[in-house]
């Protein structure tokens, strides 16, 4: 769970970067007594990545999807202690309530929603022109 909880912190702060690259550079620039003609030019070389930042976004998004979803089958996992066991010949975990065997297989398919997502997302990042 701390793992989890980990890379959850630190995807919300790469995440929260990406949002506000902008404004970040812009301050970071000012502070730094960088010309507007360079400033300027530097922003318009950034926004030309604006596509790609918005998907890497959405990555992070996906991930966030995922890790809440890791804790919560945890969770799940921990209130039915003793309730469940693994099948390793057919790969599945296996519960006694039905309540709870719903509840595993939404959040699976929670899992699974976002990682299909990721996968798609990565791949429309992977295809997007470089940026001149």
């Amino acid at each position: 769970r701390l793992t989890i909880r980990a890379f959850l912190d630190s995807n919300e702060r790469l995440k929260k970067f990406m949002e506000h690259a902008e404004e970040q550079m812009i301050a970071q620039m000012t502070a730094r007594n960088v010309p507007d003609r360079q400033q300027t030019a530097f922003l318009d070389s950034f926004r030309k990545g604006k596509e790609r930042h918005q998907t890497v976004v959405k990555i992070r998004a996906t991930d966030e999807r995922i890790g809440e979803g890791m804790l919560a089958i945890l969770l799940l996992y921990e209130q039915e202690w003793g309730e469940w066991n693994y099948e390793q010949s057919s790969r599945r975990v296996l519960f006694q309530d039905e309540k709870a065997l719903k509840r595993f297989d939404t959040l699976s398919q929670g899992l699974s929603d976002a990682a299909e997502e990721q996968k798609n997302l990565q791949r429309h990042l992977t295809q997007m022109p470089a940026i001149q």
